[in-house]
Parts: structure tokens; sequence; C-alpha cells
């Protein structure tokens, strides 16, 4: 029997969370930029048809001519209303007409396109959607195709294109220009620069250009300097947060702590949001700390607690907010949110499904960032001193409750019992149109949560306790 029964589906439905978001997003942007009040006010470039048989251009290694084949049939057609919907197969296109090309004639191609995008992703008079697809478009190029180095290698991003996104990242930051970079450039400058984190940035330079973005995006003033929602800038800061993690290091630079400072002050503020402290937490769980063994991990320790009580708390008011919709939408004769699922402790209001889920996917993050998820990583093996005795056992003593909190999960009351067994535990079977059986309710788990509030709240105030400088008398 696994461990945890619902890892499989809490996973496949974050993917399923970020693939429906990816989708709802360019739907709503198309939508937008298909309204006929709206299209008025956007410029449509015309398109030559004399240079459509002059692809050739685009390897001749001539920037005047790879221009000039651009803006008059290549790139002019993006800027068509009729073309919106051809958009991401323009970029496929593109991609796939760069990728072919062989060296110099490459590297001058790949500038000037990389160029010509930034300027389209700049360009106030463009459709949204164009000037979205553009930003796309900045990051996409391979200095070495995937593929190209055997076995499974995934090939090597355009390294110039980082100094070209973060020029137009940093243009949003400067007032001065006067030219407003709108939330979807600064998404897909994100998503790029994800993409090339992932990969590795192997230059120092370009290593900083990069993390520079991300730390800046993780700024407490960000959000509000740009009148984001609460929500997309939730969703930059997530991006950012898997951006810095892929580095697999607490360091910017050499012999520094920037990345895993910025880590421990998001894990300390209960105004982030959850989506991003666990982000946060699993990238912890891949820091490789070599070299710093004279590190105080204290701070990050106290940090990884108060993080645990914040999910806490956020999941008891996320199941309490849940509650009193589902109890307007009652009263309205609404249809009800327990979709295709079936609890062996009755049926409530919330999904139940939902619930389990996103608490499972706290405490998973949270043991990533404790030992990896495996025993090999996090932060755990990395206390071996004597001195930091209290901070492992403080983290043990959080991975036994993240145990407790995945076997009341899985098997209810019977799991947080002292003769608990769970091979003597008995899982019904679901009734014929329910997806999945809990053996919980949300009901259930806002209370054992709140039941387990104790034991956060002293774990992080001992440990901050400890931390403190003692008190001095006269």
């Amino acid at each position: 029997m696994k461990k945890y029964l619902l890892c499989s589906e809490t996973d496949r439905g974050v993917r399923r969370v970020k693939f429906l978001t990816a989708v709802i997003f360019g739907a709503l942007l198309f939508s937008v930029c298909t309204a006929a009040g709206v299209m008025a006010q956007y410029r449509e470039d015309p398109v030559d048809k004399e240079l459509e048989r002059r692809k050739s251009d685009l390897g001749s290694g001539d920037e005047a001519k790879i221009t000039e084949f651009a803006n008059g049939y290549y790139l002019a057609r993006w800027t068509r209303r009729e073309n919106l919907s051809k958009l991401h197969t323009f970029r496929r296109e593109t991609a796939a007409d760069v990728a072919a090309l062989r060296s110099e004639s490459k590297k001058t191609c790949q500038q000037v396109l990389t160029g010509l995008f930034a300027e389209m992703a700049q360009a106030e008079d463009l459709i949204p959607a164009v000037r979205y697809n553009a930003a796309l478009a900045m990051g996409m190029f391979n200095e070495r195709e995937s593929g190209t180095g055997g076995g499974g290698d995934a090939g090597v991003p355009y390294a110039p294109a980082i100094g070209v996104m973060a020029e137009v990242f940093n243009s949003a930051e400067n007032a001065e220009k006067g030219n407003k970079i709108p939330d979807y450039v600064i998404l897909a400058i994100l998503i790029n620069l994800d993409r090339y984190a992932a990969l590795g940035v192997s230059d120092p330079a370009d290593r900083k250009a990069v993390t520079d973005v991300f730390l800046k995006t993780l700024d407490p003033a960000f959000g509000k300097k740009h009148n984001y929602s609460a929500e997309t800038t939730a969703w930059f800061q997530k991006k950012a947060v898997d951006g810095l993690a892929a580095f697999e290091s607490p360091s910017q630079g050499e012999g520094d702590t920037v990345i895993l400072d910025t880590f421990i002050r998001l894990l300390r503020d209960k105004a982030i949001d959850s989506t991003v402290q666990c982000a946060v937490l699993r990238g912890i769980g891949t820091m490789k700390f070599n070299g710093k063994d004279d590190f105080d991990f204290e701070p990050l320790v106290s940090a990884i607690a108060r993080a645990a009580l914040s999910l806490n708390q956020k999941e008891i008011a996320f199941i309490d907010e849940e509650n009193i919709r589902s109890q307007v939408e009652s009263t309205q004769g609404g249809a009800g949110r327990t979709g295709g699922v079936m609890t062996a402790a009755g049926g409530n209001s919330v999904n139940t499904e939902t619930v389990v889920s996103r608490v499972k996917y706290d405490a998973e993050s949270l043991r990533a960032a404790i030992d990896g998820g495996n025993g090999k990583g996090g932060v755990l093996p990395q206390l071996s001193k004597e001195s930091q005795a209290p901070l492992k056992e403080a983290l043990e003593s959080l991975l036994s409750r993240i145990d407790r909190t995945n076997n009341f999960l899985d098997f209810g009351e019977q799991g947080i019992a002292d003769d608990f067994d769970p091979k003597k535990i008995r899982r019904p079977k679901p009734v014929k149109g329910a997806e999945l059986t809990f053996m919980v309710n949300s009901t259930m788990v806002r209370y054992f949560l709140a039941d387990e509030t104790d034991f956060y709240q002293d774990l992080a105030e001992n440990l901050a306790a400890a931390a403190a400088p003692p008190a001095t008398t006269n």
C-alpha cells in the first residue's frame, strides 16, 4: 500500500491547473483582442507577398536582408488581425526555421530577430496578443538545439537574448521612458527566463542578469508599484521562485546567500500566497549547500517552522471561506461543489478532494525543504554539528507531524490512533459515479488543522526564542 495515497492526484492537479491557467490566459487575451472596438486602435503592418519566396534570407548572414524580409513579410504577418489564431504557429515556424540554420548565419539571424521581437513586445500600438507572442519569441532560440548533444540533451538557450529580455523588463521599472510594459509581457519574460534557468546559465554576468529579474519580481514593492492584483503578483512571484530554485544554489554570486535570504524572507511573510511559499520550500529542498560549512542554519529552520504555521492557518481560512461561499450558493439554489467525490465520513459543502490535495501539497512541500522528500536533500542532512542538535530535533518533530497529517488525510481518525496500522484498515470502495473515496471530509480536516495549530505555534515560538539574544541586566 502506498504511504501517501493522494500524491499522484495532487501532482496531476497542479499540472492541470498550470496548463489550464496558460490556456485560459491565452484565450482571454485572444478574446479581448478580437473585439472590434478594441482592435481599431491597433496597427496592422502591410505584408509584401513579393518577399514570401525570400525565406533563404534568414540564413544569408546579412542583417539588412534579414530585417527587410522580417519586417516586410515574415513578422508583418503577425500583426494582421486575421492571423491572430495563427500566432503560436508562426512562433513554432520561426523557431524551426532558425534551428535549421548553421554557424555564424544562425547567430546573425537570432540577433536580428530577437531585437525585432523586443521592439514588437514594447510597441504600444500592436495588438496585445501579438506583443505577448513576440515577448515569448524573444527567449525561444537555442545556441545548440535539443537532441544534438546526445542522450536526453535539452539544448543550450541563446545567451545574448538574456540581456535583451532584461532590458525590456527593466524598462518597466523606468518611469522616465513613459512606456508602460504590460503584465503579459512581463509574464512572457519570466516564462522565458525560467527556461533558461532550468537549462543552465553558465556565464556569471548572464546568471546575474537572470537572477536580478527574478529578485526584482520578488521585491515586496513590485506588485504595488505596477498595480497588479494579488493573484497576478502571486503568479509572477511563483515564476520567479521557480527560476531561482532552478539554480539549486543559495547564492546569486560568489560567496553570498542572496537567493536563500530572499527565500527566508518569503517564508516568514504571512501575506505571501501559499503557492509561492510551497515553491520556496521545494526550492530549498534542491539547494546545494556546498562550501557553506559555517552557514548559520537557525534563520532557515525558524523560517520553515513559520511557514508550516502560516500554511496551516491559510488552509483553515480557505475551508472557512469555501464554506461561506457554498452556503451562499446553496441559498441561491446552487448545485454544490462536491462533484464526483464521496467521503466515507459523510458529505459536506466543501470539495474534499480540493482540501485534501491542498493540505497534502503543503505537507510534501515542507518535507521537501526538510529532507528533499527522499531523506537525502533539504536542510536536515546539513545539520551534523552537535551545536545544531536543537535545529535537527525541531525538523524531525516537524517531519513526524507531516506523517501524522498524511495518515489522518488517508485514514481519518484511525490514522492518528496510538495503535495505527495501515495494514489493518480497510478503505471503502468508491460508489458508482464517484471518482475518489476519502475517509475524511473537509470539516474533519478543518478541525484537525485547528488542533494542530498549537504544535506549529509552539515550534515557531521556541525556535524564535532560542535564536533571540539573551536579555541584559544592569
